[in-house]
């Protein structure tokens, strides 16, 4: 067996170097314990609590809005051990809110106090032995919304119509006496862009006293959180307007008749995305029916939704140009069935009546009674059993001068099942 060299092992320079080091940590140890057992340390970040329960500041209805996050530090002084192992949690702070009996910022008292009954060690100082602390009743409020958006600017032929929030009203919460001096409030945008379409982009909140101050309120939220606000943009155009007519007698057409509409034409203003697709404004129908010679009719002009009235011009007025047209009256002797219902005999008690026709005088120089024709389909008729009314259609076939009657005309009709 190979004896063991102590000579050989201690001129190792690595064992060595471990025994000194080993040695060097057992001196400090017994020198710490024997010579100088006691050490100083600071422990920061005690957090400083506020004790709201059954507390007059908890009857009043008061809550902590600032300080409650407030930490501090103390030295203590003991053991080294012992001292050594000490965290924040071994120690307690504690605001002395006794005095707190209504809303305002008070300087509270600070006791800081071991967790644990330990005679080891004692605090020496604190960092800090009072506490700014705010407190006030936690309130709600809903106040209107504004918008504003002084960057963006409308194109060249466009109009900056409206900036409107995409919410009418927000609602505030925290201290009571922040809210209470909110007189406005306003979501802003800072994009700065020239723009032909309307806008919606994300807006920030600002708040405004009485006197349009703005307000830095650091403990008030809102909801939404999230806030929008929408760039109107509105583009000007002069638009045409036009009618259409019903009950166009057969043999002719829109264009007949020459008519003038007065004014002839509006000015709108209206959002651009919707207005290039417009072309003209349609008044409504003229029935021919009630076309005479001389007539005119007049409308409430229509706008499309978003459109805007730039002269507010309420009315437009449409003439007919009938100065080279007449009037005659003539008799109807007879009233004609056509399509006759199925399962029904019909009969029309209405045979003969007058019947006014305005026309060229060329036409109602050859027209006679006998040229009018008067027909009742059935085809365009729900029947019932018993008597009823029903339109009568009259026309002038083969007549190619312009002619046509004027008024609605009736038969009474009488149905009985087969």
């Amino acid at each position: 067996m190979k004896k063991f060299n102590t000579q050989n092992f201690l001129d190792n320079k690595k064992v060595v170097i471990i025994l000194s080091l080993l040695i060097a940590i057992i001196t400090w140890v017994v020198i710490s314990v024997t010579v100088n057992p006691d050490q100083s340390m600071t422990i920061s970040d005690i957090p400083v609590t506020i004790p709201m329960e059954k507390s007059a500041a908890e009857a009043q209805g008061l809550s902590v809005i600032s300080g409650g996050d407030a930490k501090v530090s103390v030295m203590v002084r003991g053991k080294r051990y012992k001292v050594g192992a000490l965290k924040p949690g071994s120690f307690k702070a504690v605001a002395d809110i006794s005095n707190v009996t209504a809303a305002g910022e008070y300087t509270l008292k600070i006791s800081v106090t071991k967790v644990n009954d330990d005679s080891d060690y004692n605090i020496i100082s604190v960092s800090s032995e009072t506490v700014k602390v705010r407190f006030d009743h936690l309130i709600e409020k809903e106040i209107p919304l504004e918008a504003q958006a002084e960057g963006i600017k409308a194109k060249d032929g466009y109009i900056l119509d409206t900036v409107y929030a995409m919410n009418d009203e927000i609602t505030l919460k925290g201290p009571q006496s922040d809210i209470e001096k909110v007189a406005r409030a306003v979501v802003v945008t800072d994009r700065k862009e020239t723009i032909s379409q309307s806008l919606t982009t994300d807006g920030e909140l600002v708040l405004y006293d009485a006197e349009n101050k703005k307000l830095e309120l650091q403990y008030v939220t809102h909801e939404p959180d999230q806030l929008q606000l929408t760039v109107s943009i509105s583009q000007r155009k002069t638009l045409p307007l036009s009618i259409k007519f019903s009950n166009i007698p057969d043999g002719m057409t829109e264009k007949t008749l020459k008519y003038t509409i007065s004014p002839s034409t509006i000015e709108v203003t209206g959002a651009s995305e919707v207005i290039s697709n417009v072309t003209e404004i349609n008044l409504g129908f003229v029935d021919f029916r009630k076309i005479d010679v001389g007539s005119s009719f007049t409308f409430q002009i229509p706008l499309p939704a978003g459109f805007t009235n730039v002269k507010d011009v309420k009315t437009a007025t449409v003439k007919f140009e009938t100065d080279d047209f007449v009037s005659k009256n003539f008799t109807v002797n007879e009233v004609k069935v056509v399509n006759p219902p199925d399962g029904y005999n019909v009969t029309l008690d209405t045979q003969k009546f007058t019947v006014k026709i305005v026309g060229t005088q060329a036409a109602m120089n050859v027209i006679t009674d006998t040229d009018l024709v008067a027909v009742v389909d059935f085809s365009e008729i729900t029947v019932t059993s018993g008597q009823f009314k029903t339109p009568i259609k009259i026309t002038i076939p083969g007549q190619s001068e312009p002619c046509w009657a004027v008024g609605v005309y009736e038969a009474l009709v009488t149905a009985r099942e087969k």
